[in-house]
């Protein structure tokens, strides 16, 4: 884990914006191809892998998740939130 990728738009498509992802999003094939070059040429330090895990499990942790979730279920989320009417869509 903790390794940079290289993915499409569509890949990332629902993920919180991060400038770090950004910068290694491309759709076009000649893009993915030099981004990947570039990674195979000059291996990323350490520190953007782990600056992209860490963006993912701030947004993404099952805990995050879950206390959302329960705040719906207790009536603690404001109504018009995002996460409520999200919650109404999935019925």
């Amino acid at each position: 884990m903790a390794r940079p990728i290289v993915a499409s738009s569509q890949a990332v498509d629902g993920i919180e914006p991060c400038a770090t992802l950004l910068e290694w999003t491309a759709d076009a094939s000649d893009v993915v191809a030099k981004l990947v070059v570039k990674l195979l040429r000059e291996p990323a330090s350490p520190s953007l892998g782990e600056t992209l895990r860490a963006h993912v499990c701030t947004y993404y942790s099952w805990n995050q998740n879950l206390a959302q979730v329960e705040a719906i279920l207790e009536g603690e989320a404001p109504v018009d939130s995002p996460d409520v009417e999200r919650a109404h869509e999935l019925r």
